[in-house]
């Protein structure tokens, strides 16, 4: 058997290396646990999802993948309205480019002094194929909404987009209303002058409607 000898000193001094190692620790697993938090909640899809909730705006979908005639994938919008055709995107450096986990690990194999570059280069190839996808949304008769990732970052520039949407929701519910009552008066043998007289009056009562609210 060997028995250490362990003098008072020492032992206070070995109580206090165990303390500030705890304290250590417990102060490091706090600090990643903040981490993860404000990475969870800078995610400006997911803040600008609950400020859509908290208006009491119809749910978006955000799953929702949109396609071509031939079945092949057009664009995945981060927010989809069916029932009003609104598609709503937010773009940003990081949630395009680094949402996409083969470019990803393809930049992160580079050597450091390329790595910049080649993000530079992801993120305009990303841009343009946005834009021409969406231009081709919009043909099929999508309304398109769009936004930064900083816009949304603080509480004015999310209720600005929650506002947008639902203006938005507002016109393409009036025009849905306007068509249903053009085809009802022509299955009713409304004649052409009729209907052109029944859509002048919408337009100024839209104009009247729109002058009053600024």
């Amino acid at each position: 058997w060997f028995v250490a000898y362990i003098s008072q000193q020492d032992l206070a001094a070995a109580a206090r290396v165990f303390e500030h190692s705890s304290t250590l620790f417990v102060e490091h697993a706090r600090r990643i646990e903040q981490e993860r938090a404000v990475k969870h909640r800078s995610n400006p899809e997911d803040l600008l999802w609950e400020e859509i909730v908290r208006s009491n705006l119809p749910e978006p979908n955000r799953n929702i993948v949109i396609r071509r005639d031939d079945g092949s994938e057009l664009t995945t919008p981060d927010f989809a309205w069916s029932d009003y055709s609104i598609a709503f995107y937010v773009d940003g450096y990081y949630w395009h480019v680094g949402k996409d986990k083969s470019v990803r690990e393809q930049i992160a194999s580079l050597p450091e002094g390329e790595r910049e570059r080649a993000l530079l280069e992801a993120d305009r190839t990303r841009q343009e194929r946005d834009l021409e996808n969406r231009s081709e949304l919009q043909a099929r008769g999508w309304r398109v909404l769009a936004c930064s990732d900083r816009d949304v970052m603080s509480d004015e520039g999310r209720r600005r987009q929650v506002d947008l949407i639902r203006r938005t929701m507002r016109l393409v519910s009036s025009e849905q209303e306007t068509v249903q009552q053009i085809k009802s008066k022509s299955d009713g043998g409304a004649s052409v002058e009729g209907i052109l007289s029944f859509l002048d009056e919408i337009k100024e009562a839209r104009e009247a409607t729109e002058t009053g609210t600024h």
